[in-house]
């Protein structure tokens, strides 16, 4: 489809429009993790990140169809942002929006599963690790960023080299802000959940080797993070109430394993808070960068590099252009500069008596 034609112009204003939209949602769902807002509010928060990681994983495949009709497709996801489309869709929907959507609403489970082995209770974090991670990506959509400021003029068309070198330490500062924080989620849950686990693990297998128990409720006074203990379906010790768990969790908010007869619930929503809270710092980190690099550091990118190359280009390619390049005192050590002082002190005054020359024969 022509992108110059209405339609088109149509669709690219309402994927901007969308682009604005999933980044306050991105934003929204980590706030109201950590504000501990109703599990109502979330629900919806996490349907409309699936619906978002939808329409722009539609998006990318029909960027990648009409790419590829033309025999631009390698250009595509090259040169015109693909990469950054696929990123910010398919794998969002299939490995994050996706999953959760399917435990928050379709799910019969009770929360994360994770198999306890032996009597010291070494638990196998995998399966929530790698939900963990897959969930940080998420905030790699802030890429999207990038094509959004267009629209508002951020980054100028008429200097065709400046958003591409703009847009490049952007991705690499974002790309490094989003490894560092799926090491963060790789490394930081087993540290916080094995502990805890292993202390209530260890607090009821030695509940069941009594000979005498003792009351859960004293047995687990201090065991915080406990939310309650079933055994064979009937809930036998609860740390809260039956209507605040519905109502306030979701099914990652908490996290299940088994010892002997025994299911034990255990919060997770410490551990998502300060997830929480490092994402929404790293999110206002990209922001603040790509602010700074779509105004200061394009503003001089322009100055100094775009803007002298575009006079020497008019200059050779005008007949009637003879503008001097703009030199700055204190920065004529730069290539640029230099390069521009030869245009200035040899090219200019050929071409100006070169085009004497004409004059005075017409």
């Amino acid at each position: 489809m022509n992108r110059y034609s209405y339609l088109g112009r149509f669709l690219e204003g309402l994927i901007f429009i969308l682009i604005i939209l999933v980044i306050f949602e991105t934003y929204s769902e980590d706030l109201a993790v950590f504000l501990n807002l109703n599990a109502d509010i979330r629900k919806l928060l996490l349907l409309a990140g699936f619906c978002f990681d939808v329409i722009f994983s539609l998006e990318f495949i029909a960027r990648l169809i009409m790419s590829g009709r033309r025999g631009r497709m390698g250009h595509y996801i090259a040169r015109e942002g693909g990469i950054i489309d696929f990123l910010a869709s398919l794998p969002l929907l299939v490995f994050s929006s996706g999953p959760l959507l399917f435990m928050t609403y379709l799910s019969e489970g009770t929360g994360f599963t994770l198999p306890v082995v032996g009597s010291v209770g070494l638990i196998a974090v995998g399966n929530l690790r790698f939900l963990k991670i897959v969930k940080t990506i998420r905030i790699i959509r802030v890429l999207r960023v990038i094509r959004a400021m267009k629209l508002f003029g951020k980054v100028k068309p008429r200097y065709v080299m400046t958003p591409r070198y703009v847009a490049t330490p952007i991705i690499i500062v974002i790309s490094i802000a989003v490894i560092a924080l799926m090491g963060f989620s790789y490394l930081e849950n087993e540290k916080v959940i094995q502990p805890k686990a292993e202390e209530v693990t260890r607090i009821l297998s030695a509940y069941i080797a009594m000979e005498d128990r003792a009351d859960f409720n004293l047995l687990f006074a201090d065991a915080g993070s406990l939310l309650m203990i079933e055994s064979d379906g009937n809930t036998i010790y609860r740390n809260i109430d039956e209507d605040v768990f519905e109502e306030g969790y979701l099914n990652d908010d908490f996290y299940t394993f088994k010892v002997g007869e025994y299911v034990l619930y255990l919060d997770n929503k410490d551990v998502k808070r300060i997830h929480a809270l490092i994402n929404m710092m790293v999110f206002n980190i990209i922001i603040a960068v790509i602010i700074v690099m779509i105004t200061l550091y394009r503003r001089y990118f322009n100055r100094h590099i775009a803007s002298p190359v575009n006079v020497m280009f008019r200059g050779f390619k005008t007949t009637e252009y003879s503008t001097p390049v703009r030199i700055q005192e204190n920065r004529k050590d730069f290539e640029m500069y230099q390069l521009a002082e030869q245009y200035n002190t040899k090219w200019l005054p050929i071409k100006r008596r070169i085009m004497e020359i004409k004059r005075e024969k017409e």
